[in-house]
């Protein structure tokens, strides 16, 4: 995988996402932002075998070129902190192995286009956005 420089967001929201441990693909960057993941972790790793170890895998699409991201012990490291940044447009395939343990939530942030929710500024130059409430 290469570096991809993303550029100044606007602004921000979070990101999470969920892979099941059901032996389908998840494809992450269908979002239109770029997406960047800052931390996984196991989901019910409670119903996993003690000591099982889970594998986060990525791979380019439409290949089979499959590389892991990280590997979890249950029971042990059952979070782990990720830097996976994917461009808008761009896209990758994300799978847990083995299937049927337990799968992994993605936590982080993409960048909304500077366009979004806002209704306009205020005499002083203040940005006044319907997402963040103001």
């Amino acid at each position: 995988f290469t570096h991809i420089p993303l550029m100044e967001p606007q602004f921000m929201s979070f990101y999470g996402a969920s892979i099941n441990a059901n032996g389908k693909v998840f494809w992450l960057g269908e979002e239109k932002t770029d997406v960047c993941i800052t931390r996984a972790s196991l989901q019910g790793a409670d119903k996993a075998k003690q000591n099982q170890r889970i594998c986060l895998w990525a791979a380019p699409p439409g290949t089979q070129d499959w590389s892991m991201l990280t590997s979890f012990r249950v029971g042990g490291s059952e979070t782990m902190g990720l830097r996976l940044c994917i461009p808008n447009q761009g896209q990758i395939q994300l799978k847990v192995t083995p299937a049927q343990s337990c799968g992994v939530d993605l936590v982080g942030y993409q960048s909304l286009p500077e366009s979004f929710g806002v209704e306009g500024g205020d005499e002083h130059g203040h940005v006044h956005s319907e997402h963040c409430g103001h």
